[in-house]
């Protein structure tokens, strides 16, 4: 889990993913720079649930109005004649995203605790978050301070404070009943918890145990027709499997692995007769036939171990990892809605050999809880952890990211806190007596367009 290292700035290494190629922008745009500011073969249960509508991602950055007028008093001023660019060539820093603007225009994040947003976005937000867990509801919320951004009367300046009487529910967490009572003490500036995944399930609504126990945190996984299916987190699996971890984030990678490998195996079939390559083919076969080799057999660590080799050699090939990724929804495709969360989880051999190494320091995971969206883009308000659930600190911080090459998983994966082959999976609270039903049956259509994409790679 990432810890945070009082403000210390954290080196960056390449991202491992091959992401689309974005087309430029025609228009000169300033660059914008962050400053030095503070058993196998059968799946879990699973339910088909239905997904938001995707905006698709224009090609262009929208131009923001700009003006020489004077500024309100506090307010940020812009360089007459210019545009904030959203995403610059400056590498990601976890404690600064200067002067993003969504494509549509109707968010700009100035700084790390300063965002700015359309009331119509607001609003849209605060139903979404209102409506998680079954309509319990998110624990916060957003609001407006009454600023606006510089000569922009439509960009209003956003801030979260915990939603009223969420924390009075029954079975409500006691981690998140405390942090309320702290932010409803007079003139308390807003606090989160000083832990990654607490600070997600307060968006999400989440009364779960800190390491997902009760399973209503669940992931969001893509099928062939662009239905959605949820996965339940693998249960005990450090006592009933021998596995490595019973934190939820890990829990919900072993899930994954179990559901979408046996799914992958046909396509990789399918990838190796269209390959031009007969090199190219053989690898393909290979992947098929190592995965295949593992149905029916008994879940223990040895074999999550083959499960997460099979993955490292599909995100080791830039062909293979989009397709892969495309299918399940998962890494630079996993399009979170407000109120779910994104976790990034380590590569389990990784991190135990760095921390036998005692030189590089990596993360099991993180997490970031969805507050915000303006079409593909999506604003997260995120902490990390000191290594004590209790801690509660205002070292919270506001991100945003885009689709493909803006992604949480690419920006995120440059962080020498993460190894070279992380999986990012979309998260959602569920009601803890949530039916289970069956998954709906999905076309080939969307897989086929895949499929037909990855000919021309």
């Amino acid at each position: 889990m990432p810890t945070h290292p009082d403000d210390a700035k954290f080196p960056r290494h390449a991202a491992t993913v091959a992401q689309p190629a974005r087309a430029p922008h025609p228009a000169t745009v300033a660059q914008r720079r962050t400053t030095a500011a503070g058993g196998p073969g059968t799946p879990p249960h699973a339910a088909t649930v239905a997904q938001p509508a995707r905006a698709p991602h224009p090609a262009t950055v929208a131009q923001r109005r700009t003006s020489t007028e004077s500024r309100a008093a506090g307010s940020p001023a812009r360089d007459p004649g210019k545009t904030a660019q959203r995403y610059t060539a400056s590498p990601y820093l976890m404690d600064g995203f200067t002067d993003r603007t969504s494509d549509n225009g109707g968010i700009v994040l100035h700084d790390k605790k300063t965002l700015y947003a359309r009331q119509d976005l607001i609003d849209a937000a605060n139903l979404a978050l209102a409506s998680v867990n079954g309509d319990r509801g998110s624990y916060v919320e957003l609001l407006t301070t009454g600023e606006v951004y510089g000569d922009d009367a439509d960009l209003l300046r956003v801030t979260v404070r915990m939603r009223a009487g969420r924390h009075l529910l029954s079975r409500a967490s006691p981690y998140h009943v405390e942090l309320a009572q702290l932010n409803a003490q007079p003139n308390q500036p807003y606090q989160s918890h000083a832990d990654c995944h607490l600070t997600a399930q307060t968006i999400m609504g989440s009364d779960d145990a800190p390491a997902g126990l009760d399973n209503t945190e669940q992931p969001v996984i893509r099928g062939p027709n662009d239905d959605y299916t949820l996965l339940e987190p693998v249960r005990n699996a450090k006592v009933f499997h021998n596995l490595n971890s019973d934190a939820g984030a890990n829990r919900a990678m072993y899930a994954f692995f179990l559901h979408a490998m046996p799914l992958f195996a046909p396509i990789l079939g399918r990838l190796a007769e269209e390959a031009r390559h007969e090199a190219r083919r053989a690898r393909y076969l290979a992947l098929k036939d190592r995965i295949e080799r593992l149905q029916g057999v008994k879940l223990d660590k040895e074999v999550m171990s083959a499960y997460a080799a099979v993955y490292r050699a599909i995100y080791d090939q830039p062909v293979l990892s989009s397709v892969f990724a495309q299918t399940f929804g998962v890494n630079q495709y996993a399009i979170p809605a407000i109120g779910e969360a994104l976790t990034q989880v380590n590569d389990e051999g990784e991190k135990i050999a760095a921390d036998k190494g005692g030189v590089t320091d990596l993360w099991n995971f993180h997490w970031a809880g969805v507050i915000l969206r303006d079409g593909a883009d999506y604003v997260t308000l995120e902490n990390l952890s000191t290594e004590f659930l209790s801690d509660k600190n205002a070292k919270w911080y506001f991100a945003m990211y885009g689709a493909g090459g803006q992604s949480f998983h690419t920006e995120a994966s440059r962080d020498s806190h993460v190894g070279a082959h992380p999986l990012t999976l979309r998260i959602r609270t569920v009601p803890v007596a949530r039916a289970v039903g069956k998954r709906k049956p999905g076309g080939s259509s969307k897989l086929q367009a895949i499929l037909e994409q990855a000919k021309k790679l």
